[in-house]
């Protein structure tokens, strides 16, 4: 009901007041868009970064059942992609 109101009123509208209407009917869109594409952004890197973690955790866990099987920790980089560091860092706590 307010809709009809509202296009009933338009036709008595001048055309500054009509292309007014208009402007900030399309900010509101725009507006509209650019919040959904700020949260699927937002998303998208919180996917991103939380697939990094699990990456992460799986290196580490295969990285330290290779060093229970004494792998070297040359092998166990090449394996994993991960550095001798990190990997000598995992031997000492083993």
């Amino acid at each position: 009901m307010k809709f009809a109101y509202e296009d009933a009123a338009r036709h008595n509208w001048t055309k500054a007041e009509l292309e007014a209407y208009d402007y900030v009917l399309m900010r509101e869109q725009d507006n509209r868009g650019r919040w959904a594409l700020a949260t699927r952004r937002e998303v998208e890197k919180a996917v991103e970064k939380e697939t990094k973690i699990e990456k992460e955790k799986n290196q580490l866990e295969f990285a330290k059942r290779l060093i229970l099987d004494n792998l070297s920790k040359f092998k166990i980089a090449e394996y994993t992609g991960l550095s001798i560091e990190i990997v000598e860092k995992l031997m000492k706590i083993k």
